[in-house]
């Protein structure tokens, strides 16, 4: 299991995501075709256009945390690190992690790469932490065996 290339990772990301974005625009849309063909509420107490209103706005609001996180994956540092920091993508015994934004299980290159931001409380425990170093998690021991 080896590391892969960090821009190539990020490109990778930043598809998945985009995808992500796309199928809610696509959910958003047929939503919208459902409430223009309702037209409007019936009667005071009819609250199907309201439901429907509601769920397309919650879908805008999910594809526009997408967008950001595209935005802040695009800015994420590409050259090599040596301790673990934002950017960094970091293999352990257990795990092949990528510190930039929060958006999970990444598969590529037939290798699953967990995708944390700074934020995260593993992050919290391996930052700083160089090659050979051990951390802690949930009562897991990790060993960081490359950092990149």
């Amino acid at each position: 299991m080896s590391i892969a290339d960090k821009s190539t990772l990020i490109a990778a990301c930043i598809a998945q995501e985009q995808q992500r974005a796309e199928e809610i625009q696509k959910n958003a849309d047929d939503i919208q075709v459902q409430i223009n063909e309702y037209g409007q509420n019936k009667d005071r107490y009819d609250s199907f256009r309201t439901k429907l209103t509601r769920s397309k706005e919650q879908l805008l609001l999910q594809q526009s945390q997408i967008l950001s996180c595209i935005k802040a994956l695009s800015q994420v540092p590409t050259h090599a690190m040596t301790t673990i920091d934002h950017g960094a993508i970091v293999r352990t015994d257990k795990q092949l992690f990528f510190i930039a934004v929060g958006i999970g299980k990444v598969t590529f290159d037939k290798q699953d790469y967990f995708v944390l931001s700074t934020a995260a409380p593993i992050y919290i425990e391996m930052k700083g932490k160089k090659v050979g170093d051990d951390f802690s998690f949930n009562k897991t021991e990790h060993k960081i065996l490359e950092i990149k």
